[in-house]
């Protein structure tokens, strides 16, 4: 996953997403929970290859911690664009991949 350095970058990355869907994943280095979901979503990443995945560690980009109120880690956020807009889909905080999973199962077709 692609990590994420500053609020132009994740723009940048999200006009050229692949497909309709990105999944940003909001994570610390020291946060337990973020270290079991990574490489969950690494799987995810190859078993959805039309979705762009991309991670932002929530310590170093506080700009974009608090753009998106970030108030628990992980907390991933799933985009979908719609025309040339892209819109928030769902919110999951917390380790919870079958959420992320019914999710991008239910929108990336």
């Amino acid at each position: 996953m692609k990590e994420i350095t500053s609020a132009s970058a994740l723009i940048t990355e999200m006009n050229h997403a692949k497909g309709n869907l990105v999944v940003l994943d909001f994570y610390a280095p020291w946060c337990g929970p973020c270290k079991t979901l990574g490489p969950v979503l690494e799987k995810m990443q190859s078993k959805y290859p039309s979705v762009t995945f991309l991670k932002i560690n929530a310590d170093t980009e506080t700009e974009l911690t608090t753009q998106y109120n970030i108030s628990a880690l992980p907390t991933v956020i799933v985009f979908k664009k719609s025309g040339q807009k892209w819109g928030v889909v769902s919110i999951v905080k917390g380790c919870n991949p079958s959420a992320i999973e019914k999710i991008l199962q239910e929108n990336s077709a």
